[in-house]
């Protein structure tokens, strides 16, 4: 079946790419029960050869990399190889039917909130005019429309997605004193090379890094409270501070250890519950 399929596929190609979860909602299929899965891109080359392109999944990212090239007209052993490339791939699937989150990460900024509940951290933050939403719909409206979503808990956090314009860095310690509880804030955005994170427990606020080009060429950060592990593995020092620069693979990288690294939330249990979806007051 594997080999009539290739052969049907690469017979009916036009040479543009149809994104492969456009390709499986046209077929009636749930993109959703792909994520987490190992794939393989088959091209057939100019040359009379084809390549196998696969990668596994492992925090929502491309891992294990593997290529292999052989002759078109040999496509059984082509998708011979294929079949063992993917068996051997690593993947990280949520059984069938188990809520998960929906990533984003790059060019947002979000909040972290320990514990708590929607509820309670949508009205910390001021949230008006809010309504249910889950959580494709909640992501997504804080791209396209502006919106902030609070969202639903998973693995024993809340986030707010799209804080820019309500509370940054400065309010996680207010936050987390009204709350009783750790409070993060993350933000990124590569075209102004902004990369910062800050972290509050208790009201206290232990710990804020801000990378930005309006520090000017002679300043590659500012830092309040001691480095972490993850960020002393970045660069950060306690004794040189504001001379290590950061990113948004960075952001990311810090999220992860300390709450939730937002690209891999595809792949983390969520709560089946609804977020709230509005705006700041």
């Amino acid at each position: 079946p594997l080999l009539a399929a290739v052969r049907a596929a690469l017979a009916d190609s036009s040479g543009e790419m149809t994104p492969w979860a456009d390709g499986l909602a046209a077929a009636g299929v749930d993109p959703r029960l792909f994520r987490g899965c190992a794939e393989v891109l088959f091209d057939e080359l100019a040359d009379g050869s084809v390549r196998l392109t696969g990668a596994g999944s492992a925090g929502n990212r491309p891992v294990a990399e593997r290529t292999w090239t052989g002759r078109a007209d040999d496509l059984a052993a082509a998708c011979d190889e294929l079949a063992r490339m993917l068996a051997g791939l690593p993947v990280e699937h949520l059984p069938p039917g188990t809520p998960s989150g929906t990533s984003f990460g790059i060019k947002r900024t979000w909040l972290a909130v320990r514990g708590s509940s929607v509820e309670e951290v949508a009205a910390a933050v001021g949230l008006t005019g809010a309504r249910a939403a889950g959580w494709d719909e909640g992501v997504a409206a804080t791209y396209d429309d502006g919106q902030v979503f609070v969202t639903p808990p998973i693995a024993g956090w809340i986030l707010v997605v799209n804080t820019v314009h309500g509370h940054g860095a400065p309010s996680v310690a207010d936050l987390s004193a009204r709350l009783g509880t750790e409070v993060q804030f993350f933000g990124n955005h590569r075209v102004s090379d902004y990369a910062e994170w800050a972290r509050a427990v208790d009201g206290q606020l232990i710990r804020h890094v801000y990378c930005g080009e309006s520090l000017g060429p002679d300043v590659l950060c500012e830092e309040e409270g001691v480095p972490t592990p993850v960020e002393i593995e970045i660069g950060f020092t306690e004794s040189e501070p504001g001379t290590t620069w950061a990113d948004e693979d960075d952001v990311l990288r810090v999220a992860g250890a300390w709450s939730i690294d937002p690209t891999s939330l595809d792949v983390i249990e969520s709560s089946p519950r609804d977020g709230l979806l509005g705006r700041f007051r």
